[in-house]
């Protein structure tokens, strides 16, 4: 299985093939490594563990869509806990403002942060419609436990997004 690590320069990150489309159904998942909502580096494989998991890229704490949707994540938190599966965030904002976010919104949850876009790159998920922070696309997966991702569907976007996914 291929690594992405997160301390590669922001320059090799944003080096990727444009249009490049890594999240098939069924397929293997990269085990990448970023800084978590507390700056302690965690592999993705460690926090999936043994339980479904659902892993979520966001565009950051300042879109207004991802506020609505991370409200709605909220609700459904006591729910997931019960049913022993997990949520993970990751977006490129740096591990205090997703930290700030994840207080705010009240998600008990693991945010993953990515600021040098590493993975981002690696996924291909660099959204091209925003050039001044450069975030991801809002993209939601499920992960089993032996990390392979079903189909990959937009955390906040149009319906178009989710039949060009599938």
């Amino acid at each position: 299985m291929a690594t992405v690590r997160a301390d590669k320069h922001a320059e090799d990150a944003l080096a990727v093939t444009p249009g490049r489309e890594p999240l098939l159904p069924g397929a293997r998942f990269v085990d990448f490594a970023l800084a978590d909502n507390s700056g302690n580096e965690r592999r993705l494989s460690e926090l999936v563990g043994g339980d479904p998991a659902v892993l979520q890229f966001y565009r950051g704490w300042w879109c207004p869509k991802e506020q609505a949707f991370f409200r709605r994540l909220v609700r459904l938190q006591d729910e997931a806990e019960v049913a022993y599966s997990r949520f993970l965030s990751v977006s490129v904002d740096p591990s205090e403002v997703s930290a700030a976010f994840r207080a705010g919104a009240g998600a008990r949850w693991t945010f993953l942060s990515d600021p040098e876009r590493v993975v981002q790159a690696q996924l291909g998920l660099r959204e091209t419609t925003d050039t001044r922070t450069i975030p991801t696309c809002p993209r939601c997966l499920s992960c089993a436990p032996i990390s392979r991702s079903t189909a990959p569907t937009t955390a906040t976007g149009s319906g178009a997004d989710r039949r060009r996914a599938s």
